[in-house]
């Protein structure tokens, strides 16, 4: 997905050929790219009724940051387990974390996606920042404790709006750095 503002560009897409390199921005200046904790999966969306998606965040006391991922990590250290299959998970499956980052498991959460209910995934990527900590975090599935929405859907018609929750006071929606990708499954 890509901010609302363009200057964060990821690669997701629907295509008849499977991606095998990730397609990143280069970032603002401020953040740049880390193509080592970047990665891609190629998904068959025909091979399964549900696109499981597994939002697993991490976090680094010593750094006082969080990051998030939807897919493994290049070198495999952060693992998410996003996957198409025949029934739908109930359970995020992540990895455990490299000893720097820990998992966030209040903040992780799984969302099984129906295929067969529309004809449009719609991808909704939620960023939050908190100035007293400096940190930024997104979501892309609502967190298991819920206080951090993202309205990732199957629908019949493509979103165009983003939606996401608010946040929870201490960490604040960033409308800009957020956004939709309506991808056609049909």
């Amino acid at each position: 997905m890509t901010s609302s503002d363009g200057r964060f560009a990821a690669g997701t897409n629907v295509s008849g050929t499977a991606d095998t390199q990730v397609s990143c921005g280069a970032g603002d200046g401020n953040y740049q790219l880390v193509p080592i904790l970047s990665g891609v999966k190629a998904l068959n969306l025909a091979s399964g009724r549900y696109l499981n998606v597994h939002q697993c965040v991490y976090y680094s006391p010593s750094a006082t940051n969080h990051f998030t991922t939807v897919v493994t990590s290049s070198d495999g250290r952060f693992a998410a387990g996003t996957n198409v299959s025949g029934t739908a998970d109930t359970q995020v499956s992540c990895g455990a974390g490299d000893g720097n980052y820990q998992l966030v498991p209040i903040l992780s959460g799984v969302k099984a996606l129906d295929l067969t209910s529309g004809s449009y995934v719609n991808l909704h990527q939620c960023v939050y920042y908190s100035s007293s900590a400096t940190d930024h975090f997104t979501t892309v599935v609502t967190s298991s404790d819920g206080r951090f929405a993202a309205g990732t859907n199957v629908s019949g018609t493509a979103d165009s709006q983003v939606s996401c929750g608010a946040g929870d006071g201490n960490y604040q929606l960033v409308p800009i750095l957020s956004g939709v990708k309506a991808l056609s499954v049909a």
